[in-house]
C-alpha cells in the first residue's frame, strides 16, 4: 500500500496540491484556535482526544454560526426586509 500512494502520485502530480486547498483551511483554523504550536498531551490516545474537541469545537462554532443566520433570515423576512 505505501508503493502505491506515490504511484498514484506520480500519475496524478496536481493531486497533492488539490488536496492541500482542499483539506488545509479547517485544519488550518483548527490549529490557529490551539494556538498554532503544538499539542498540549502526549501519547497518542491523549493526543487523539484533544484534537477531537478540537475538532468538535469547530464544528459548534459552525452550528451557532448558521443557527444565527437562518434566525437572522427568519426575522428579516417576519419584518419583510427581503422576500
Amino acid at each position: 500500500m505505501l508503493e502505491a500512494v506515490p504511484r498514484r502520485l506520480d500519475l496524478n502530480p496536481g493531486a497533492m496540491r488539490q488536496r492541500r486547498k482542499v483539506v488545509e483551511h479547517p485544519f488550518g483554523t483548527i490549529k490557529l484556535r490551539m494556538g498554532a504550536v503544538h499539542f498540549l498531551l502526549k501519547r497518542l490516545p491523549k493526543v487523539r482526544g484533544e484534537m477531537a474537541l478540537n475538532v468538535l469545537e469547530r464544528v459548534d462554532i459552525h452550528l451557532v454560526q448558521m443557527n444565527a443566520l437562518t434566525r437572522q433570515r427568519s426575522d428579516m423576512n417576519a419584518r419583510g426586509v427581503c422576500s
